[in-house]
């Protein structure tokens, strides 16, 4: 049993671990083993540690770093402290030098003993103290220091994440029998009571008329859901007309801080709708665009870059994965993944990777919520083992639920390229499975990189912001930045997640250097399918963490003909010029159109700022003043008063013909003389194949024309290399790579 089970997120507590002795007693050589719980992966070290030793006790540490504190122990008889010398030893920590390791990827237990031939009896009490301040000072005060203050420090610090449950698991080790399992003991971790934001999330695009979900969820300071706040919040629809304003919900603690209104919106346009709660907190939503009919492509957003949580089974007997029921239930996302280290790092790992498949499965239901699975291989490892620099961090995505657990087993994957890369190591799992993968460098900045290879088929996208930091950064110093990566001819679109540790996916007030990023991505349906098809064409918007809209594309002219390509596209221009429509979540303060010749080396040009200071900026066309030679890319960077930040992925206008095979459309047929002609090579362009499983059911994403009346000629190809009839009019419709105007 413990001696308290219930406490408050990053407090510094001390319990007690308690044992009954049993008829056969406890005497020396008798043992009994605490195991310290696993966090997915991890062991509850990333936020407190113990040490037999008060001399390491180290002050709260706060957010994501973890503080030492002393595990001490001793017998009871009733409420007697009987003197008996009852040692405690962690696996972790080595005596001679009173050292403890605190590493996150190591299996760790408690042990108790009796270190002389005593005997307990049968009804003593063993205490295992956790965070044992007063025994500190105790020790302290008998040795005769003069200054105990120290001891303070000395209590154990829970997580900054908020847990339901963390069961202790233990053992008994009785004479020459082998260790038996004790009942496990459960404590719980709850959020702070304080309420410091009010969350208010809702889809992107809604249809006129059509109800969607209204979320509000109240977070404390470290962004967990306050379900103690027993508030009533009000929904006002800010005069935009519709079905749910001033409606009302009192949150109850079965609620879970979080509650969804149902609302509608009678006509066309942009809103963000308002929650207020009776604790005077109010918040308005992101934007969001009603509109009259059903939109080619919609606005979803993920945090599919996110490491370790919590599973355990409810009153019902049902396993709860909380990176869900936090990502899904009281931030609303919509696109999430948990990106398991490659093998050779975490804890249970095998059975980790079944989970995670298992969940990837069991969670996603289409239209509502879409879970992927992924793995991350960190360049790191072999680098160290063989003395080079570091590649970098890549994470793997599949599009579908059984993809095979990447190594940092060098006699396996010892590199990015090469006989044993990554990327060949990828390629094989595809061929042997019939799964896609997608692989994304991330922290370029910050975890290393590797610019001069690239798989144009595999490196569909670059995370460019995280809590490592900003990897978009447009500055000389930048090594590792956007700039570079653009510039040396790798063609990613650009994502953003949060890389959270505690496994909180989409945790707004989470931070590590920076806060959370999230991912935005065009996909024709919240299907497995058609998110996958949005990340392989690129159609993807990172933000340091808010969701606001915008849209970017490249307009392109030859007489009457008219095109225009969207974020992510590549085409053979003729004069192209650049239009946004932009939609904060605060007043949009500085819109800038960047640059980079490619393989030129003459860094990122600024073609146009512009500064609204307008929460719905009016639309804008700016000449790109292209040369008409040099392959390009562009994008945009929007910054708002507040400080957030949001990036399109880029478009790139090119000259090149041998750019057709990786997938550049070439629609005025610069390559071939015949308007729409994609100089054709018999083989399926590198770029948005469209290579989805077949629960893609939209029908939209598999990169093939489709075909109108005007009698111009479309070669475009499909996955399966069938070029568009003869006679077809090229129309791909927004955020599609590219669509005709009249």
């Amino acid at each position: 049993m413990l001696s308290e089970s219930r406490f408050i997120v990053q407090e510094k507590v001390g319990f007690e671990w308690i044992y009954e002795v049993g008829a056969e007693g406890l005497a020396a050589g008798d043992e009994l083993k605490i195991g310290d719980p696993i966090f997915h992966g991890m062991r509850w070290s990333k936020w407190g540690d113990m040490s037999p030793w008060p001399e390491n006790c180290t002050p709260w540490a706060g957010g994501q770093q973890a503080s030492w504190g002393l595990v001490s122990a001793e017998a009871r008889r009733g409420d007697e402290v009987l003197d008996v010398a009852v040692a405690v030893e962690r696996s972790n920590c080595t005596a001679d030098n009173q050292r403890c390791s605190a590493d996150i990827h190591r299996e760790t237990w408690t042990s108790v003993y009796l270190e002389a031939d005593d005997l307990l009896e049968e009804g003593d009490t063993v205490h295992l103290l956790v965070g044992d301040v007063a025994g500190c000072e105790a020790r302290c005060e008998a040795a005769g220091e003069a200054d105990c203050t120290y001891c303070a420090d000395c209590g154990f610090e829970m997580p900054d994440r908020a847990f339901p449950e963390i069961a202790l698991a233990s053992q008994e080790c009785l004479g020459e029998a082998d260790c038996v399992p004790l009942d496990e003991v459960i404590l719980e971790v709850s959020s702070e009571t304080a309420v410091a934001q009010l969350l208010v999330t809702a889809p992107s695009q809604v249809g006129v008329g059509a109800d969607f979900a209204l979320k509000a969820a109240l977070l404390d300071q470290w962004g967990n859901a306050v379900a103690s706040a027993e508030r009533t919040l009000t929904v006002s629809l800010e005069g935009a007309g519709g079905q749910g304003d001033g409606e009302t919900w009192t949150l109850s603690p079965t609620d879970g801080g979080w509650h969804d209104f149902t609302v509608s919106i009678d006509e066309p346009g942009v809103v963000r709708l308002q929650v207020s709660d009776d604790g005077e907190l109010s918040a308005l939503s992101n934007p969001i665009e009603v509109q009259a009919s059903p939109p080619e492509y919609q606005l979803f957003w993920g945090d599919i870059h996110v490491h370790h949580g919590h599973t355990y089974t409810d009153s019902d007997g049902f396993e709860v994965d909380l990176n869900h029921s936090y990502a899904r239930d009281v931030v609303g996302l919509d696109v999430v993944a948990e990106s398991m280290k490659a093998a050779g790092i975490e804890l249970q790992e095998a059975e980790l990777w079944t989970e995670l498949q298992d969940n990837c499965a069991s969670y996603t239901v289409d239209g509502d919520y879409l879970v992927l699975l992924a793995f991350e291989w960190i360049g790191q490892i072999a680098a160290d083992e063989a003395g080079t620099e570091t590649e970098g961090h890549h994470n793997v995505y599949y599009d579908a639920c059984t993809g095979p657990l990447g190594t940092h087993s060098t006699d396996v994957i010892d590199s990015v390229a090469g006989d044993n890369g990554l990327w060949p190591w990828v390629e094989a799992a595809q061929e042997a499975t019939g799964i896609q993968a997608i692989s994304v460098p991330h922290a370029t900045r910050f975890s290393g990189h590797n610019f001069e290879a690239d798989h144009p088929q595999l490196q569909r996208l670059a995370e460019v912001y995280s809590e490592w930091g900003d990897s978009a950064s447009l500055t000389a110093e930048a090594d590792g930045s956007v700039e570079q990566l653009l510039d040396a001819g790798i063609h990613t679109g650009f994502i953003a997640a949060s890389d959270n540790h505690d496994g909180w996916m989409g945790n707004p007030l989470s931070s590590k250097s920076v806060q959370s990023g999230l991912g935005g991505y065009w996909a024709s349906g919240l299907t497995r399918g058609a998110v996958f098809a949005a990340m392989r064409a690129r159609r993807t918007v990172a933000t340091t963490g808010h969701r606001p809209i915008v849209i970017f594309e490249a307009i392109d002219t030859d007489g009457d003909e008219v095109i225009a390509v969207n974020p992510g596209g590549e085409y053979l221009g003729l004069t192209p010029s650049f239009s946004w429509r932009v939609h904060g979540t605060a007043p949009v303060s500085q819109i800038t159109l960047y640059s980079v010749a490619v393989g030129e080396g003459t860094g990122v040009e600024t073609v146009v700022i512009e500064t609204p200071s307008a929460l719905d900026p009016a639309p804008a066309t700016v000449d790109a003043a292209w040369d008409g030679e040099t392959t390009t890319a562009y994008w945009l960077e929007v910054r708002q008063s507040d400080q957030e930040r949001a990036w399109s992925s880029p478009i790139w206008v090119t000259a090149d013909c041998e750019r057709i095979p990786e997938g550049a459309l070439d629609p005025f047929g610069r390559c071939s003389g015949s308007p729409g002609d994609t100089g054709d090579t018999g083989e399926p362009p590198g770029d948005d194949t469209g290579t989805a499983p077949v629960d893609d059911d939209q029908g939209d994403d598999t990169g093939s024309a489709v075909t109108g009346g005007d009698g111009v000629r479309c070669g475009c190809r499909g996955p399966a290399g069938n070029a568009a009839a003869a006679g077809g009019f090229v129309f791909l419709a927004l955020f599609g790579w590219a669509r005709r105007r009249s």
